[in-house]
């Protein structure tokens, strides 16, 4: 069976040495490696007989065997108040935390602010399969009362951004966010075997590379119309780059 590679180039050698997307295998949650395979539990006879725990659920073990966790490569520390967010990061790459306009979204996230993590990572698989990017929630459940990540299907093989859309309570508090946490989880929705490879590179190619994904559609449904530019041609964006 044909392996399906999923591309990922940074131009920092610290996030592409310390930092890189890995199989989720590698994040397997430490609570869960701590578990027993069994426990042991009175039937309905009050006889004491072996149970299995989550460590034989094949839903999870199938999910970290088939995912890609991504993690943050820096510490930052975020501080909320209702309606306000402010942040200080230890990146020595890009860093960049923004909100979207209510209006994107309308009033039923009131509670909550929107922000966007701009990611390092620029994304590349020339087949067009899809990926769930999800939470890692089983990985990062101290975050469950603060963060939300919202999950998302996309390719990458018409745009290449990896960045992470994320809400926190609308309240007073302050978040401290850990290097090597992990940050977005990677699900192909395809049965054939995907390997991810990352790619250190200077930065005169990165900054080549993001200059294929400068649309030149600017009015509504920008990204339909440049993917569908690209499918009536039956090419991939990523062309543009060879010559």
């Amino acid at each position: 069976m044909a392996i399906i590679t999923l591309d990922a180039f940074v131009c920092d050698p610290i996030i592409h040495e310390m930092f890189p997307i890995v199989s989720a295998d590698n994040y397997l949650p430490k609570w869960w490696k701590n578990l027993p395979n069994v426990f042991e539990r009175p039937n309905d006879n009050d006889m004491i007989m072996p149970h299995q725990t989550m460590k034989a659920c094949d839903g999870f073990v199938e999910l970290y065997k088939n995912s890609f966790i991504f993690p943050l490569w820096c510490d930052y520390t975020l501080e909320t108040k209702v309606n306000y967010f402010a942040y200080h990061h230890f990146s020595t790459s890009v860093f960049e935390l923004i909100s979207h306009d209510r209006r994107q979204y309308g009033e039923t996230f009131d509670d909550y602010i929107h922000l966007k993590l701009t990611s390092p990572w620029i994304m590349r698989e020339t087949t067009g399969i899809k990926f769930l990017l999800k939470s890692p929630e089983w990985s990062s459940p101290i975050s469950w009362k603060y963060v939300h990540v919202p999950s998302g299907i996309v390719d990458f093989r018409y745009q290449h951004s990896s960045h992470v859309n994320f809400f926190v309570n609308n309240e007073e508090r302050r978040i401290e966010f850990s290097a090597g946490s992990p940050l977005l989880q990677f699900v192909p929705l395809t049965e054939k075997k995907v390997e991810i490879k990352c790619h250190l590179i200077d930065e005169k190619e990165y900054n080549k590379m993001q200059q294929i994904h400068l649309r030149p559609f600017r009015s509504q449904k920008a990204f339909s119309r440049f993917k569908n530019f690209f499918v009536k041609k039956n090419k991939c964006p990523w062309d543009l780059m060879k010559g």
